[in-house]
């Protein structure tokens, strides 16, 4: 084997694992883009169950208040008439407005948590195409090479 056929040998065997590779790790990129944008729907579903047990929570805490001042009205003989009436329709306002902006809250980091998973899903993605390309880039430089030596050595004329 001469010297010139050796090194188109070398050269097809560097080119066929530099395509190999690409594609192992654009395999591997795809795989974790897809689990990012998994983990980003699971912290969502995380987020929104832990936004309703927090409304639960304050709703119960908010209840017991409600109740606790009805009580000492009621224990103090006063009617829940007037500005009494008027203090305790304002409390359960003030409660049901907390209610609400805690779901609105809980709402939106979900959707963040959704996007931030979408948006590197997305980068993985691009990324595993960027290095298919590169193994393109690498098939046509090998390709290249390898015919370079063979034609040195013979094998495509002159």
């Amino acid at each position: 084997m001469t010297g010139a056929e050796a090194m188109m040998v070398v050269s097809a065997l560097g080119t066929a694992y530099s395509i190999k590779s690409s594609m192992d790790a654009a395999k591997s990129q795809d795989r974790a883009a897809a689990e990012a944008e998994r983990m980003g729907r699971e912290n969502a579903a995380n987020i929104e169950a832990e936004t309703q047990r927090s409304k639960t929570v304050l709703r119960e805490e908010q209840m017991s208040k409600e109740g606790e001042a009805r009580a000492k009205a009621a224990a103090s003989g006063a009617t829940v008439t007037g500005s009494l009436g008027e203090s305790l329709d304002y409390m359960g306002k003030q409660h049901r407005d907390e209610i609400a902006w805690l779901g609105k809250s809980g709402t939106s980091r979900a959707n963040l948590a959704k996007l931030e998973g979408g948006y590197q899903g997305m980068i993985g993605r691009n990324q595993a195409s960027s290095t298919r390309a590169g193994a393109i880039g690498s098939a046509i430089s090998g390709a290249g090479t390898t015919y370079g030596y063979g034609k040195e050595a013979g094998w495509f004329g002159t």
